[in-house]
């Protein structure tokens, strides 16, 4: 009992401390090992068009024909590629688990939250395409069908539909958001986040799993109550909605295209909303001051810029 008592602390000890991403973990003076295309002053990366490739056939195809069991999975493990690559593209992913390492959190540690927080968010996207919009002509006829009711006789009244569920977003997320870096009491929940201090595509995984339940919960529950209570069911509308609330924020997370939110990540300000540039009271952004000085991560400061190397047009370096 004794030795099997001693194996067993032992054995946690090991796998808390293991370096799962030492891989990732570069000095300034080196390059990512790959290499990929970029266009438009590169701000377009091959990996951020793959990933929304990725997305939107799953939206529009897989999470259907695989069923909601089958497509979450498939699209989990489709997700592994894209988390692997972002490492090896990139060394802001590196320089982030560095961070999270200063704050405590292990490698084991830092995993497992990435995998449950994309458990959760794809059973989410499943949940949407296989029980709430389950009209057959936007899986049928895909882009095809979608972009016909736009241009046709109620394509302003969708558009406006859509408009008002992404302003409603934009309020509860940003209130959301607001407290998540006002409040002492569900401050650390967004420490994990803001480690991230160099945005990535991994970094919309990294949060406490409150944090996530907090910042996107609430905003999902609204467009829900939307649906069900103002829009009448109008299914096109939430998976409109629906894919425009999962690729904005993707991309607000993307080095490359450098937005307003990579911005927020690296140096912790004020910027609550997601979709537009709207900011809260600085002077009460007590997460900013905590990331400082309890875990002594400075300010990236400066414009934003990719640690990515890209070929094609564009060539950037570390």
């Amino acid at each position: 009992q004794w030795y099997v008592s001693c194996s067993s602390r032992f054995t946690l000890a090991f796998v808390q401390t293991m370096g799962l991403f030492d891989f990732a973990v570069r000095g300034n003076d080196q390059s990512p090992p790959l290499k990929q295309p970029c266009i438009f002053n590169g701000r377009l990366s091959a990996f951020a068009v793959a990933w929304t490739a990725t997305f939107l056939s799953f939206s529009f195809r897989y999470f259907r024909t695989l069923g909601f069991f089958g497509g979450a999975a498939a699209y989990v493990a489709a997700i592994q590629g894209f988390i692997l690559a972002d490492a090896l593209l990139s060394n802001s992913f590196g320089r982030n688990v560095e961070n999270l390492r200063r704050a405590g959190y292990s490698d084991v540690k830092t995993l497992c939250i990435i995998e449950l927080n994309l458990v959760t968010a794809t059973v989410v996207d499943s949940a949407v395409v296989n029980f709430f919009v389950t009209d057959s002509r936007i899986y049928d006829d895909g882009v095809r069908y979608v972009l016909g009711e736009i241009g046709g006789g109620g394509g302003g009244v969708l558009l406006a539909k859509v408009a008002v569920n992404m302003a409603l977003a934009e309020v509860l997320f940003f209130s959301c958001h607001r407290l998540l870096h006002t409040h002492r009491a569900l401050m650390d929940l967004h420490v994990f986040h803001h480690c991230s201090t160099f945005s990535t595509f991994t970094t919309n995984l990294m949060f406490h799993p409150c944090d996530l339940a907090i910042e996107f919960g609430v905003p999902f529950l609204g467009l829900l109550g939307m649906h069900f209570l103002v829009w009448k069911k109008d299914q096109l509308a939430l998976f409109l909605t629906f894919l425009v609330f999962q690729l904005w924020y993707a991309f607000d997370h993307d080095e490359n295209m450098r937005l307003y939110h990579a911005e927020h990540h690296r140096n912790y300000d004020s910027l609550y909303a997601i979709y537009t540039n709207a900011r809260g009271d600085p002077k009460s952004n007590l997460l900013r001051k905590k990331m400082r000085s309890k875990f002594g991560l400075k300010l990236a400061g400066g414009q934003v810029a990719s640690e990515q190397v890209c070929s094609g047009d564009v060539e950037k370096t570390s």
